[in-house]
């Protein structure tokens, strides 16, 4: 009995893959409308950082995380990313700029 199911699944292993992504995205939609985040932001935490460096890439054209910072953590000071400056004057940020460029290229496609 259970050969058979598994059979069944073998032989269409581009279905199965699309019917798990399709439950792992209705389960992040529904987590994201049941379970909002109290001050409305969907990026969040790290994520906030690393999406700076794209962001200032992409439309201030330099590594000044001070308006992004603003931005992204609307009402919120920010704490140490918005306090505390480099000797340049420039907000820190201390997350590295891999996932960044590695994003760049899909956030480049989707703004055009």
């Amino acid at each position: 009995m259970m050969s058979k199911t598994l059979e069944h699944f073998e032989r269409r292993p581009y279905t199965v893959i699309v019917a798990i992504g399709i439950v792992f995205s209705v389960a992040y939609l529904m987590a994201m409308t049941l379970f909002p985040r109290e001050h409305g932001r969907v990026i969040d935490g790290d994520g906030i950082q690393y999406y700076a460096y794209v962001r200032s890439i992409v439309f201030d054209a330099d590594f000044n995380f001070f308006n992004d910072y603003q931005l992204l953590y609307g009402n919120d000071d920010g704490g140490v990313w918005t306090n505390t400056r480099t000797s340049t004057d420039y907000a820190i940020n201390l997350m590295s700029i891999g996932p960044a460029l590695l994003w760049l290229p899909a956030f480049l496609l989707a703004y055009v």
